[in-house]
C-alpha cells in the first residue's frame, strides 16, 4: 500500500512539472501590448490557486501514509481482537500484514490463557509470561490466526473452580476443550458460559467432581461431535440413588439437552442422574442423535423397557448400558447392530432370550451380559473370523455344551462363563486360545471330563494365563492340569 501511494506522487509531481513548461511556453507567446498586464495577473493568480491545490494532495496522501502506519503500530502494541482491526483501505494480503495480525491475535490469546489459569491452583510450568501461549502445555493453536483452537489440561495436578465468569470462556475458538479427571472441588457446573463457546466439536468434563443440574448452555453447542459428561464409577457399581453427589438431567432433560445437537456422535454420561419417564430416553435419543456411534449411559437411573425406537440408532458401535434396572426382554432389534464392537448390558435386570445372532458380530470385541439372573440362551458355533476379547456371561442362566468352536476365538484374553447352567465337557479346543488371561468357568454343571483330550501339560500353552477357576464344578474322573504353575487356580 505505501509504494503504491508513493508511485501515485510521483506522477502528480510530473504532471506538475509538464504544466510549468506549458505556462512557460504560453508566457513566450506573442500578446498584444495592451493587454499583456492584465493576462499576466490572471495567469498569476491562476499559478497559486494550483500550486496550493497540488500542495494539498501531496500533504494529505502523506497524512494518510503517517495514519496507516500509526494504526498498524498501536494494533501490535495492544493486541486488538481481530472483531476490532479495521483497515481504512483493503488489507495487504502480503506475509508482513499477516505476522503482524497473528501477532496482536496472539498476545490476546495469551491475555486469556493467562487470566484462566489464575482460576485455578496447578502446576502448569509452562504458562509464563513473555513466552508464545502456542507452544503452553495442552495448547493448540491455529498456524494463522494464532487463535486457541484446543486445550487439553487432563489428568492434570489442577484445582479450583469454574464460574460464569470465568476466563475459560473468553476462549471463542475453541474446537477442543479436556478437562477430565481434574478434580474440582464438589460444586455445581456454572449456569452460564458453556453457550458462548459455539465452535466446540469435543467437550470432555468427565470424573471432575462437578455436581448438580447440568446447564443448559450445553445445549446450544450445536457442532458438538463428543460430549464426555461421565462420573466416577463409585455410584454406578453401588447403585447410589442419592443425587447430591452426581449430575443430574432434569431441567434441562436428556431430550433438551441432545435437542440440537444432530451432529454427535458419542455420547457418555456414565454415572450421571437422567431424570425420564419410562422408556423415553429411547425415543429422546432416536429422533435427536441419528448418527450417534457411542452410547454410554451406565448407573444412570434409567428404566424400562428398552424401546425398539432405540433400533434406528443403527450407526452404533458402542452401547454401554449396564447398572440400569430395565425389567426388559433384550430386543431381537440388538441383533441389527451390526457395526457393534461394544456390548455392555450388565446387571440391567434384563430376561428372556438372547438373540444368539450377536455372538456372531464380526466387529464385536467386548460382549457382557452378566449378572441378569433372568436372561437365558445358548452359545452358538461361532465362525473363523470372530473379534471377541471379552466374553462375560457370569451369574446369567446360559446353558448347554460349550461348543468346539469355541476355538476359533484366537483374540480371547477374558471368559466368564461362572454361575450358569453349562454341562457337558469343556472342550480342548480352549487350550489353543493363546491370548486368554482369565478364565472363570466356576459353578455350573458340567459333568464330563474336565477337558476332553487334554493333557496334563495341556495348561503350558496358555502362557498369558494368571487366572483359571474351575471350583464348584461336577468333573468326572482327575483333572489334567495337577502340573499347573498358576497360583490363582482353583478346582
Amino acid at each position: 500500500m505505501f509504494a503504491s501511494l508513493c508511485l501515485e506522487i510521483e506522477k502528480e509531481k510530473k504532471k506538475l512539472g509538464d504544466s510549468d513548461r506549458e505556462r512557460e511556453m504560453m508566457a513566450r507567446a506573442p500578446m498584444v501590448e495592451d493587454d499583456y498586464e492584465t493576462e499576466e495577473k490572471k495567469q498569476a493568480a491562476a499559478d497559486v490557486l494550483y500550486h496550493y491545490s497540488q500542495f494539498v494532495m501531496v500533504s494529505t496522501s502523506l497524512l494518510i501514509l503517517e495514519l496507516i502506519y500509526n494504526w498498524n503500530f498501536l494494533q501490535e502494541l495492544s493486541g486488538l481482537p481481530s472483531s476490532l482491526k479495521k483497515e481504512p483501505f483493503p488489507a495487504s494480503s502480503s506475509p508482513d500484514s499477516i505476522g503482524a495480525s497473528s501477532s496482536g491475535m496472539a498476545k490476546g490469546e495469551k491475555n486469556k490463557l493467562s487470566s484462566s489459569k489464575q482460576d485455578y491452583n496447578s502446576n502448569l510450568i509452562s504458562w509464563q509470561y513473555g513466552t508464545d501461549c502456542c507452544r503452553w502445555e495442552g495448547v493448540v493453536c491455529d498456524p494463522v490466526s494464532a487463535q486457541v483452537t484446543s486445550l487439553d489440561l487432563s489428568s492434570r495436578r489442577i484445582s479450583g473452580k469454574i464460574v460464569s465468569t470465568s476466563a475459560l470462556f473468553n476462549l471463542t475458538s475453541l474446537h477442543y476443550l479436556n478437562l477430565a479427571s481434574i478434580f474440582f472441588n464438589p460444586t455445581a457446573l456454572p449456569a452460564s458460559g458453556f453457550e458462548r463457546l459455539t465452535k466446540l466439536t469435543h467437550l470432555n468434563i468427565s470424573n471432575t467432581g462437578f455436581v448438580g443440574q447440568v446447564p443448559i448452555g450445553i445445549a446450544h453447542l450445536t457442532n458438538l461431535i463428543s460430549l464426555d459428561l461421565s462420573g466416577g464409577y463409585v455410584a454406578i457399581s453401588d447403585f447410589i440413588l442419592n443425587t447430591s453427589d452426581r449430575l443430574i438431567l432434569h431441567d434441562p432433560s436428556l431430550r433438551t439437552l441432545i435437542g440440537n445437537l444432530s451432529n454427535l456422535r458419542e455420547l457418555y454420561l456414565d454415572g450421571s442422574f437422567i431424570s425420564s419417564e419410562g422408556s423415553d430416553w429411547c425415543r429422546a435419543l432416536s429422533v435427536s442423535v441419528p448418527l450417534l456411534q457411542v452410547l454410554s449411559l451406565p448407573g444412570c437411573s434409567l428404566s424400562g423397557p428398552i424401546d425398539p425406537s432405540l433400533a434406528r440408532l443403527s450407526s452404533l458401535t458402542t452401547i454401554n448400558l449396564e447398572y440400569n434396572n430395565f425389567s426388559s426382554t433384550v430386543l431381537e432389534s440388538f441383533a441389527n447392530f451390526s457395526s457393534l464392537s461394544s456390548l455392555q448390558l450388565a446387571s440391567c435386570s434384563l430376561k428372556g432370550l438372547f438373540p444368539q445372532k450377536v455372538f456372531q458380530f464380526k466387529n464385536l470385541t467386548h460382549l457382557d451380559v452378566s449378572d441378569n439372573p433372568m436372561l437365558f440362551g445358548n452359545l452358538p458355533d461361532f465362525y473363523l473370523d470372530n473379534s471377541l476379547e471379552i466374553l462375560m456371561l457370569r451369574g446369567t442362566r446360559f446353558s448347554g455344551a460349550i461348543p468346539n468352536s469355541i476355538g476359533y476365538l484366537k483374540f480371547l484374553t477374558t471368559l466368564d462363563l461362572s454361575g450358569c447352567s453349562f454341562w457337558g465337557s469343556i472342550p480342548s479346543s480352549i487350550f489353543t486360545l493363546t491370548q486368554l488371561s482369565y478364565v472363570n468357568l466356576s459353578s455350573n454343571n458340567f459333568n464330563g471330563s474336565c477337558f476332553t483330550g487334554a493333557t496334563p501339560n495341556s495348561i503350558g500353552y496358555l502362557e498369558s494365563l494368571t487366572v483359571l477357576d474351575l471350583s464348584g464344578c461336577n468333573f468326572r474322573g482327575q483333572y489334567p492340569l495337577r502340573y499347573s504353575p498358576l497360583h490363582n487356580c482353583f478346582y
